[in-house]
């Protein structure tokens, strides 16, 4: 399987993926909305994949103009494979792959983030805890945006700690919903 960047300098370039069921690539199209809907506000900030997979998401943002972007991923297998899709665009210079699970990993980050992409094994247990890890390490930036891709029938909170709903859309199955520091929804 493969999956197609949708905008920004590596537009059309292909990321080589696994063969795994549980491998569930956010659509071209949901990418697409998703960077749409963020516009130039992904110019120049670091980005932070959790549950990255693919990478698909954080490379999008590499690709759009995001200056550096932190991947989180717990299997191995996908690791290596995102390293080498990194360097096979030569994106290796501007992010970093981190192997392990997001829990641990975000343990040892630091720094502030400009935008945290989030998709998760849809599994809605998961949200209240990488929500709190993140507000307790102070991950977001003040100015930044948390973006959270979920299935539809399971909408998550309008707020978790300082990080409140600016938006939410639907795309069949899938929902991206948009968190911002201090903000509500709109």
């Amino acid at each position: 399987m493969s999956v197609r960047i949708s905008g920004g300098t590596h537009r059309g370039r292909l990321i080589r993926a696994g063969r795994e069921r549980s491998l569930r690539p956010t659509s071209e199209r949901v990418r697409g909305a998703m960077f749409s809907i963020l516009g130039s506000a992904i110019e120049g900030v670091r980005v932070l994949d959790l549950y990255a997979g693919t990478g698909a998401l954080g490379i999008e943002a590499l690709s759009r103009g995001a200056a550096w972007t932190d991947f989180v991923e717990s299997n191995g297998r996908r690791c290596r494979q995102l390293a080498r899709n990194l360097g096979d665009l030569a994106l290796d210079k501007r992010s970093r792959v981190h192997c392990g699970t997001v829990e641990r990993m975000l343990g040892g980050i630091c720094g502030e983030y400009g935008l945290v992409l989030a998709d998760p094994p849809y599994q809605s247990a998961l949200w209240q805890a990488m929500f709190s890890r993140l507000a307790e390490r102070g991950l977001v930036a003040d100015s930044g945006v948390v973006v959270a891709e979920h299935r539809s029938s399971e909408p998550l909170e309008n707020g978790y700690g300082s990080l409140r709903q600016m938006d939410s859309r639907r795309y069949g199955d899938t929902s991206i919903t948009f968190y911002a520091v201090g903000e509500t929804r709109g």
